[in-house]
Order: C-alpha cells, then sequence, then structure tokens
C-alpha cells in the first residue's frame, strides 16, 4: 500500500466516509489541496470515489451482483416452469382419475396388475397344496391301460415321453407323479374354465360338455350363449376395433352380473360341469393315485375358485388370459415327438440351475406344472394390439443328472 493510499484512508475515516468518500480526497501526500481533483469532485458531488486500491473490489462486487442478479432470474424461471409442469401433471392425474372413476362406475371395480397376479398365484397355490397331499401309486402299471386321448392330455403336461413304456419309466419316480398330478389339474382348469374367445371348445372330447360350453360359467345358460355368440362373431368379423370389443365385453359382463339375484351361487348346469370335470381328473390320475385316495373332493372347491376368478378377469376392461400352451395332438396310436420342447425364458420359468441359466436353454422340458398369464390393453383402454406375458408358466426340466 502507497503513502497516497494510506493518507486518502486515513482522511476518509475522519472524515467519516467509510474508507470510500462521497466528498472527494481531501488532501493528497503533501496534505494541500489538489486544485484539479477538487474541481472534477465538485462536479460529482454526491458520487462515490474510489481509491485505485479500492477499484479492484468494487469491479469485483459489481461482477458478483450482476451474476447473482442473473442466477437469480434464471431460479426464477426454473420455479416458473417447475410450477407449470406441476400444474400439467395435476390435470392430467385428476382426468386420468376422472377417467378412472367413470370406467369404474361403468364396469365395476378395476384391478391393477399387480391384484391380478396375486389372485392368479392364489389358484395355482390351491392347485400346488393339493398336489402336495396327493398320495401317489408306487406301481403305476395301470397307465398301459389309458385311453388314446387320455394319453395325448398327459402329453400336454409331460412332452419328454415317446411311448407308453417312456411314460411308465418316468412314473416310477414319486415326485414325477407329484408333479404330472399338479399338471394335469392345471391344464384342465386352463383349457376349460378359462378358455379363451378364438378357442371356445376344450381341444379333448372328455373335456366338453353339451350342456355346458360356454365361457362366463358363472352366469345362466340363456345369458351366456347369448354373450358367447355375440362376442365371436365381433372377433371373427374383426370390424370392430379391440378396444370397442373389449369395453363392451366388460361392460356387458358387468350388467349381467348385477342382474342375477344370487352371484354367491352357480347356475345347476355350471355345477354339473365342474362334477364332470373333476370326474375327468379322477379318471386321468387312476394311474398315478393310491387306491382307497379320497382327496379328489376338495377339487371341486379348487374348480369353483377357477370359476371366480374367471369371473374376475371377464370383468377387467384389459383382456386377461390363462394359456398352457399344449403341445400338439397326435394322430398316431404311439405318441410321437417330432419335437423336443426345450426351455423358453421368454416364456417358462423353473427353478433348476438358477446359477447358470444358459444350461436351462439347452435343457428338455420334462413337466409343465402350471399356466401362464397373459395380457392384452390396459385400464386407459389401449395398447390392446400387442399381447404381454405377466407370469410365465412353470416348468421342470429334464437333466438325467438331476431328476
Amino acid at each position: 500500500m502507497t503513502e497516497n493510499d494510506i493518507t486518502y484512508f486515513r482522511n476518509s475515516q475522519e472524515g467519516g466516509l467509510d474508507g470510500f468518500g462521497s466528498q472527494g480526497i481531501l488532501d493528497d501526500a503533501n496534505g494541500k489541496q489538489n486544485d484539479k481533483r477538487n474541481d472534477v469532485i465538485g462536479k460529482s458531488r454526491g458520487a462515490f470515489t474510489i481509491s485505485p486500491l479500492f477499484r479492484p473490489f468494487r469491479r469485483l462486487v459489481g461482477l458478483l451482483a450482476g451474476r447473482g442478479g442473473k442466477e437469480s432470474e434464471g431460479l426464477k424461471q426454473e420455479l416458473a416452469d417447475e410450477k407449470r409442469n406441476t400444474e400439467i401433471l395435476e390435470r392430467t392425474i385428476n382426468n386420468l382419475q376422472r377417467y378412472i372413476d367413470n370406467t369404474e362406475h361403468l364396469l365395476g371395480p378395476q384391478a391393477s396388475d399387480d391384484n391380478i397376479i396375486e389372485r392368479f398365484e392364489v389358484l395355482i397355490g390351491s392347485i400346488r397344496t393339493w398336489s402336495l397331499k396327493f398320495s401317489t401309486n408306487p406301481t403305476a402299471s395301470q397307465c398301459i391301460k389309458l385311453s388314446q386321448e387320455e394319453l395325448d392330455i398327459y402329453h400336454q403336461v409331460s412332452p419328454k415321453f415317446k411311448t407308453r413304456e417312456e411314460l411308465l419309466a418316468i412314473l416310477q419316480e414319486e415326485k414325477s407323479r407329484r408333479l404330472l398330478a399338479k399338471g394335469l389339474v392345471a391344464y384342465v382348469i386352463s383349457s376349460t374354465i378359462f378358455r379363451c374367445q378364438n378357442s371356445l371348445n376344450p381341444p379333448f372330447k372328455i373335456l366338453q360338455s353339451k350342456d355346458c360350453e360356454e365361457i362366463d360359467l358363472w352366469l345362466e345358460k340363456p345369458f351366456r350363449k347369448c354373450v358367447s355368440e355375440l362376442e365371436s362373431d365381433l372377433y371373427n368379423q374383426g370390424k370392430t376395433g379391440l378396444r370397442e370389443l373389449n369395453t363392451w365385453r366388460a361392460l356387458t359382463v358387468e350388467l349381467l352380473t348385477r342382474s342375477r339375484d344370487d352371484n354367491a351361487t352357480l347356475p345347476e348346469d355350471t355345477s354339473d360341469y365342474l362334477t364332470q370335470l373333476k370326474a375327468v381328473i379322477t379318471d386321468l390320475m387312476a394311474p398315478l393315485v393310491a387306491p382307497g385316495w379320497d382327496g379328489f373332493e376338495d377339487l371341486l372347491d379348487i374348480l369353483k375358485e377357477a370359476v371366480e376368478l374367471s369371473n374376475f378377469f371377464r370383468h377387467q376392461l384389459p383382456c386377461w388370459s390363462v394359456r398352457f400352451h399344449p403341445m400338439p395332438i397326435s394322430t398316431t396310436k404311439e405318441i410321437a415327438r417330432d419335437k423336443i420342447m426345450r426351455y423358453d425364458p421368454n416364456t417358462m420359468e423353473s427353478h433348476q440351475f438358477d446359477d447358470d441359466k444358459n444350461l436351462l436353454a439347452e435343457l428338455e422340458v420334462k413337466f409343465i406344472v402350471s399356466p401362464g398369464l397373459y395380457k392384452r390393453g390396459t385400464l386407459e383402454g389401449d395398447q390392446f394390439e400387442t399381447e404381454s406375458i405377466v407370469r410365465k408358466r412353470k416348468v421342470v426340466c429334464y437333466d438325467d443328472h438331476v431328476l
């Protein structure tokens, strides 16, 4: 700091100028008036005059103030943008909520994907619990007496075997007999109670009934027959959009359900059909079950549970379907195996070899124990053109070193 600066600072302090001064520089280094400087100050009295030492600080303060102002304006703009985006989002949410409220007013309660999957898993869990209680026959020699159609149904669950003898070899293990029992129940339910509009008739004659050929089994026959025929015509004509078709389906099912006097009681012909399905399953499993086991009566409760779930699915605006992906039916006396069913990670799920998914892809499927759950469309009423798999089929893979 120079002597002039020190003198300036001292004099400015004494003059109450706080180091900056508003009356000009009073004294120079010799303590005399500087006429030239005083003349300038006189012309601009009241303005701040800065010593050369403090000018950089003033420039710095100015720069900071300017930048702060720009940043403040930027923050204000960002805040305004966020507020505007929030208002748009709130309007979107409110519109969506009004749409959902109106939809539920017409179609009844609409469930989330998680709720749908949870209820589906409950049904699969009931089948699994029943299969764990299944008392198997250690000899399983009666499978040789199964009809060709019954063997074809076995093949939908266990695609590994080619001949009756190979099936007999597979069934020597108790675990295999239980898995087959579980898969057979799941297959019968998915191909009858949950059959889709594009496959109204079950694939095997022993699963069909002359008195109960339609879907929507919780409705009386005249109603479900009309719904089935109309939906089938609309579906096959292809003139109605999938969104409109599924909205019509969900609304029709909801209104017909409201018209029923007692939704807790199934129609008589539906109860008869479920009893028929229970008898079919009993006959199919005759080679597997231990003599005297009476657990088949519990199947009626599982079949009724499946009817309730199918009713729940049909009320939803999205189109939900349960499919087992059956193998092609053989037309020969012995069950042929033209193609090997390999593990498909896109549609299948297995708890085997969790540490090596690549190994799974190389293995053959030994049992399909539960069907897949598929969805087409959304609660907002769009995306009906594409179908997604929400819950994959559960399978057990064949490996000589493991099973």
